[in-house]
């Protein structure tokens, strides 16, 4: 190609150029179609203009063609169709000919809409099949419009013919005939004196009429909208969207999890749109897959790991995957849920990495795995490397509970940390900090709140002072949203002269606090867990990692349960721990299995099982937490009436359905979960920043970092009466024991209640009685959960 033709092919294709060509060639239609129905002079000189700009685009285009032919058979017609004939003619034939005639040879023009949509290419047509059946399926206003449309049509086409024969009529113009003539067949009484041609022709219009309206439009809509609903329903169809969310496979976790990703929407001022494909959909949940404020979402039915399912879908233009194995059957055998999970994800996998745009740019959407059991996730080792993350739903929710049982006040700080409608965790980075330390970085926020560093997949959280900020590495702070991050990088200053900033810092401290007083310092300290589920393993690591004693109490023979407990725990029970059968059918059973005064702290599981371990039938949401309640009510009665109320118990009960929140907070004396929304908030925060499941990992457990809450007036002096301000509370917590304080808990006296404040105002002043929430490192090695992408 030469480069003069080079130089034209991309002007026109520049898109800006197309958007102009595009709207001029739309207005003139419009003035050729108004040229025709009332002749102006203004109009006709308008057209005329047209016509020699596009004659002149249309030659400009020959340049643009290495091909002569090809550029014939692209362009003769829309060059045809923008020729003015009108002059030509005229010069040809003389002024003995109807100039209305000649006028309708304008209408060819629209020729060239067709150019401008490019309806020749089969997907425009079906990208248009598929925004008009997704308006349908919004509102029947969308039905109606089909119907105007085609009347339209009608109209105007009729009109146009009645007015080029030169017909007029009592009632108004032509294409006012047309209208009544297509409405009814009463227009025909008044053409009497009209032609056989033109009663004909009316005739056939109303014919048309009774025909479109009485029969063929009313069938295809009533057939229509039936198939429209059936598919509706069914869920059937493509998907054409992009950046979107995809979820492949059903959970109860997804109504939760939409509305977490609703609640982050609104936070941080964005829409999204949620894409679920599930084999199928129980009636009672689709009122919740209905589109919210800031999130649409789009059903589909069909077995997610079938490659024609998911090419439907279209996976390729999504920016997030989360897979469930479903459990619409209640499916209890794990190694199938997660085979479903995995085969899925190989197909996921195929469809996506032969498509070519991710085959250039060699990324994959990040792609969060449900296992049942994790270790299945070992079969996709080869696959961590693609932006997969495996994770568990029961390994979560059994740590969270376990940190609530031994202290319920960290129920309300992580209740504020997993969700977006306060202050969260944020990633950034920061080049100009390179070869800083983290000490001078902790001092230089003025908003946020600085915790850890994020480096090469390694999470580094509470790093010493002198900890060295390297190129790539990201910053991770407590923020209320991005916007606040952004404000944040304007005000970090430091003097770059100055090496050893955090040192003068430590030097100014006259706070001096006593040594921090270690939980559960009674080491008679005694548990109870009521209920067996999938989380119990989970809880029991965390009950063997801090040596005290619990006991457990279920439905299921002991002998069941001891060898449950060796399958899954992968040893002999602990000496620490005992396990009793109890049916909880009456409070005398109660008192007789278990002696609640030896507990300081119970925690009621969501009983999965009614009878035993390995029941085929799975409890439903509902009955699970009826059974759940039921005890605490019966274990809060005894409590009152067999037990001393200087016997602090802490109760918390995991209840399954947010339908029950309600009913629990009229409940005294306990501190209630939602173990299903718990997962669900930890899915969506993985969604947005998929390293924070690093952050997750040590501080939902114990050993590495670890969320503590104390008084304040624990660790200062009794003799200690100065008010100082959050900052100062922050930086000498740092510098003197590499413990970040991250908010506090207060009480608010109008409320009669305690609030809970996460990286509040750095001037706000700090009272003893207020209990600070703070980040230490543990006593107890970390260990890793295998969940890692890389």
């Amino acid at each position: 190609m030469r480069k003069y033709s080079a130089i034209v092919y991309l002007f026109f294709k520049n898109s800006k150029v197309n958007n102009i060509l595009s709207s001029l060639i739309i207005i003139s239609v419009i003035v050729a179609i108004f040229s025709i129905i009332k002749p102006y002079p203004a109009l006709d000189t308008i057209n005329l203009a047209f016509s020699l700009f596009f004659i002149f685009e249309i030659l400009t285009r020959y340049f643009s063609y290495d091909n002569k032919k090809q550029y014939l058979r692209d362009w003769i017609i829309d060059f045809l169709a923008v020729v003015p004939w009108e002059p030509v003619l005229l010069y040809f034939i003389g002024d003995n000919v109807n100039l209305y005639y000649l006028r309708m040879l304008r209408l060819p023009r629209t020729i060239r809409l067709f150019k401008i949509f490019n309806l020749r290419n089969p997907k425009f047509l079906e990208k248009i099949y598929y925004f008009t059946k997704k308006q349908i399926q919004k509102s029947i206003l969308s039905q109606i419009t089909v119907l105007i449309f085609a009347t339209t049509f009608l109209v105007l086409t009729f009109g146009t013919i009645f007015t080029f024969i030169g017909v007029k009529f009592d009632q108004g113009n032509s294409f006012w005939f047309s209208t009544l003539s297509l409405l009814g067949p009463d227009a025909l009484y008044t053409i009497s004196n009209e032609g056989g041609t033109v009663k004909f022709m009316s005739l056939i219009l109303s014919i048309t009429g009774l025909i479109i309206f009485n029969g063929i439009i009313i069938a295809i809509i009533v057939a229509q909208i039936q198939k429209y609903l059936i598919e509706i329903k069914e869920g059937k169809g493509t998907v054409i969207e992009k950046n979107y969310i995809l979820i492949l496979g059903w959970s109860d976790i997804i109504p939760y999890l939409l509305n977490e990703i609703e609640t982050y929407c609104y936070t941080e001022r964005k829409i999204e749109k949620i894409v679920i494909l599930t084999d199928s959909l129980r009636e009672e949940n689709r009122d919740i897959l209905t589109d919210r404020s800031t999130v649409e979402v789009i059903y589909r039915t069909g077995e997610p790991f079938k490659l024609n399912n998911l090419k439907n879908l279209k996976p390729e233009n999504c920016k997030s995957v989360v897979i469930f194995g479903s459990d619409s059957s209640r499916e209890t055998d794990y190694n199938i849920t997660d085979s479903r999970v995995i085969k899925t994800y190989l197909s996921l996998y195929s469809i996506i990495k032969n498509n070519e745009k991710i085959k250039f740019n060699c990324q994959f959407p990040l792609t969060l795995l449900n296992f049942q059991n994790i270790s299945n996730s070992h079969y996709l080792t080869s696959f961590r490397d693609k932006n997969a993350l495996f994770l568990n739903q029961y390994f979560y929710s059994a740590k969270l509970l376990f940190l609530f049982l031994i202290n319920f006040r960290l129920y309300y700080v992580f209740n504020e940390l997993l969700s977006y409608s306060g202050s969260e965790f944020h990633f950034y980075q920061i080049e100009k900090l390179t070869c800083r330390s983290f000490g001078d970085i902790f001092l230089s926020f003025k908003t946020t709140i600085p915790i850890g560093v994020y480096r090469k997949n390694e999470m580094f959280l509470i790093p010493q002072p002198g900890f060295e900020i390297k190129a790539g590495d990201q910053i991770v702070t407590l923020a209320v949203n991005d916007d606040e991050l952004k404000t944040e990088k304007i005000s970090i200053s430091y003097d770059p002269n100055n090496a050893d900033t955090y040192k003068i810092a430590q030097n100014n401290n006259e706070f001096n606090f006593k040594k921090k007083p270690r939980e559960l310092k009674n080491k008679n300290a005694k548990i109870a867990i009521i209920g067996l589920n999938n989380r119990l393993p989970y809880i029991i690591e965390e009950i063997i990692k801090i040596n005290i004693k619990a006991s457990i109490f279920g439905y299921c023979p002991p002998d069941e349960f001891y060898r449950w407990y060796k399958e899954n725990i992968g040893q002999e029970i602990s000496p620490n721990i005992t396990y009793s059968k109890c049916a909880f059918e009456n409070e005398k059973d109660i008192i007789e299995k278990i002696n609640l005064a030896e507990y300081s702290n119970i925690i009621i599981l969501a009983d999965e099982y009614e009878l035993n371990l390995n029941k085929s039938d799975k409890m439903g949401a509902t009955k699970i937490d009826t059974d759940s309640l039921f005890k605490l009510l019966k274990i809060i009665h005894i409590k009152k009436t067999h037990i001393s109320e200087e016997n602090d118990i802490k109760i918390i009960i995991e209840i399954m359905e947010t339908e029950n929140e309600e009913i629990m907070n009229n409940i005294p004396d306990c501190v209630y979960i939602i173990g299903n929304l718990l997962f669900a908030k930890i899915i969506n925060m993985t969604l947005w920043n998929p390293q924070i499941i690093k952050v997750f990992d040590q501080l939902l457990q114990k050993g590495g970092v670890e969320v503590e809450v104390k008084k304040l007036a624990d660790f200062i002096p009794n003799d200690y009466d100065k008010q100082f301000k959050f900052s100062e509370l922050l930086e000498n917590f740092y510098f003197k024991d590499e413990t970040i304080v991250i908010g506090l808990i207060r009480k608010n006296a109008a409320k009669n209640d305690y609030e809970t404040l996460i990286n509040p105002n750095k001037d706000e002043i700090i009272y003893p009685d207020d209990r600070i929430i703070y980040l230490e490192k543990s006593d107890i090695e970390y260990q890793k959960f295998d969940i890692y992408y890389n």
